[in-house]
């Protein structure tokens, strides 16, 4: 007779990219695989062995019926002890609508749902033995160092070595107005700070015939032309994105305008591992101020403490600082001395990686 073990369990989803993630941080789970394709498809080890893949919805192979509805019935996992696993899921911010039950048959369970209704089951088993040799379907928490749930990174000399193109975008705006030799603006002075206080205060000081909105637009203009052109990532930030996704939630937090901000992500595919995106337009004060540091925070549903901020302006070091954040400053903008409010200062993307795989101390 032929015998079989459980190779791994199939779960379609209708995004495959959050359901991997939240798997990753809610129970723990490893991916080992990704087949690189779009949408995505995804093998994950759960703690205990258990193979899980994602894959997308209306999947289908050829004489097949189609896919098209994501989730299973259930998935049932055994614990040890049901309290330490319901409290852990309450650590990892997971909403548990229902008490611990009865199980048929012996023992407790506790029902709670992934972010697409799939229905999950954690069992603790008393009396009568079930499932004798199924040991790779039982699931603990994971063990782990990490201390933050959320990774909130700034944009602009962080994700893209962008200073130097808008001060060049705000010189070839300030030529064509006649200022090119006597704006008298000091770009430094504005890292980490929207191009409205720039405007502001060149208005202040030159009365120009545009108005405000006239001059942000004809720069943001020139800006997405330059940034088209010369798609300047900094080499080893994809990378970072993508290993940091699979353990954090992740977040932009930019003093650009959202079509600006739009227009960096679309590079290198970024724009998948950011859910929440939050712009200067979107706050009521900008950095140094923490106002969008806590956006950000709030729209992932985490507390500043649980949240490190990635960052290469004194004014962004400040606001995080001020939002109750750790925050590590990359030395892409100013030098180590101008960063030392910082958590950690680092040079390169590498370091950032090794920082928070081992969990950063404040």
């Amino acid at each position: 007779m032929l015998q079989f073990s459980l190779e791994h369990l199939g779960l379609a989803a209708r995004d495959p990219l959050t359901l991997k993630d939240w798997y990753v941080r809610a129970l723990g789970a490893q991916p080992v695989f990704d087949n690189g394709q779009s949408p995505p498809a995804y093998l994950l080890e759960m703690p205990g062995g258990m193979l899980l893949e994602i894959y997308p919805a209306g999947s289908v192979l050829p004489q097949t019926r189609d896919n098209t509805l994501a989730g299973w019935r259930h998935l049932a996992l055994r614990v040890t002890s049901i309290e330490q696993a319901r409290d852990t899921l309450v650590k990892a911010g997971i909403a548990l609508s229902e008490p611990i039950k009865p199980a048929g048959g012996g023992g407790r369970v506790l029902f709670f749902a992934d972010p697409e209704g799939n229905l999950l089951h954690l069992v603790e088993r008393t009396g009568a033995s079930f499932g004798a040799g199924t040991s790779a379907l039982t699931w603990a928490p994971a063990p782990t160092r990490q201390r933050f749930r959320a990774i909130i990174f700034d944009m602009d000399g962080v994700i893209v070595d962008s200073e130097p193109l808008h001060e060049r975008a705000f010189r070839e705006v300030f030529q064509e107005l006649g200022y090119g030799d006597t704006h008298g603006m000091d770009f430094a002075a504005y890292y980490g700070r929207s191009d409205e206080a720039l405007w502001r205060d060149f208005l202040a000081k030159h009365k120009p015939a545009l108005c405000l909105s006239e001059l942000l637009a004809r720069k943001r203009a020139r800006f997405l032309e330059l940034l088209k052109a010369e798609q300047p990532l900094f080499a080893g930030l994809p990378e970072l994105v993508e290993k940091l996704a699979a353990r954090y939630f992740l977040a932009v937090a930019s003093g650009s305008p959202h079509p600006v901000i739009d227009g960096v992500l679309e590079m290198g595919n970024l724009r998948r591992f950011f859910p929440v995106v939050v712009s200067a337009e979107d706050v009521a004060r900008e950095k140094p101020a923490p106002d969008i540091f806590l956006r950000a925070a709030a729209l992932l549903n985490v507390v500043p403490a649980d949240a490190c901020v990635i960052e290469d302006s004194a004014a962004g070091v400040r606001a995080a600082k001020a939002a109750g954040m750790s925050v590590i400053a990359i030395t892409n903008t100013l030098s180590a001395g101008q960063l030392t409010g910082a958590t950690r200062v680092v040079h390169t993307y590498a370091e950032i990686a090794v920082l928070l795989d081992d969990s950063l101390e404040s």
